[in-house]
C-alpha cells in the first residue's frame, strides 16, 4: 500500500512537474510570438514609409513634367500667335462659331 501511494505521489509529481514546464514553455511561445508581431509592425511600417516616399518622389516628378509641358505648349501657342496673328484670329471665331451653334442646339432640345 504504501508503495502504491508513493507511485501515485511520484507520478501526481511528475505531472505537476510536466504541467510547469508546458506553462514556461507556452509562456516563452507567447513571448517570442508578441516579438515576431512587434518586428512585423514595425518592418511595415518601414515598408509603408517607403512606399510613400517613392511615392511622393514620382508624383513630384510628374508635377513637374506637366508643368515643363504645360509651359511649352503655352510658348508654342503664342509663337504661332504672334507669326500668324490672321490666322489665330480666324481659328478662335471658327471655334467659337462651333461652341455658339451647340449651345444653341442644346438649347432648342431643351
Amino acid at each position: 500500500m504504501i508503495a502504491k501511494a508513493r507511485t501515485s505521489r511520484n507520478n501526481s509529481l511528475a505531472h505537476a512537474h510536466e504541467m510547469d514546464s508546458l506553462r514556461a514553455e507556452i509562456a516563452e511561445l507567447k513571448e517570442g510570438l508578441t516579438s515576431n508581431v512587434h518586428d512585423l509592425g514595425a518592418n511595415g511600417v518601414r515598408v509603408v514609409r517607403s512606399a510613400a516616399s517613392a511615392a511622393r518622389a514620382a508624383a513630384e516628378h510628374l508635377a513637374e513634367r506637366g508643368s515643363d509641358r504645360a509651359r511649352l505648349a503655352t510658348k508654342q501657342a503664342q509663337d504661332i500667335i504672334v507669326e500668324r496673328p490672321f490666322t489665330s484670329v480666324a481659328i478662335a471665331a471658327g471655334a467659337g462659331a462651333v461652341l455658339a451653334a451647340t449651345m444653341i442646339l442644346m438649347w432648342r432640345r431643351a
